[in-house]
């Protein structure tokens, strides 16, 4: 939803994060639920696995 400023006559959107919010929606709409699309794949849902074990040895 646009309003207009009365005193310079510019439109500015009223509800600017609802339309960053759809236009994110919008633009990532074909990754959203790439899990559920290769459900056969196993995709680990959490990178929990590299803060854990494989760099484990590289914390010193």
């Amino acid at each position: 939803m646009k309003s207009t400023n009365p005193e310079t006559g510019k439109s500015y959107y009223t509800h600017y994060k609802v339309r960053a919010a759809y236009r994110s929606l919008r633009a990532n709409l074909l990754f959203l639920f790439t899990r559920k699309k290769y459900n056969n794949i196993q995709i680990p849902n959490t990178t929990n696995t590299l803060d854990g074990g494989t760099f484990s040895p590289l914390k010193i």
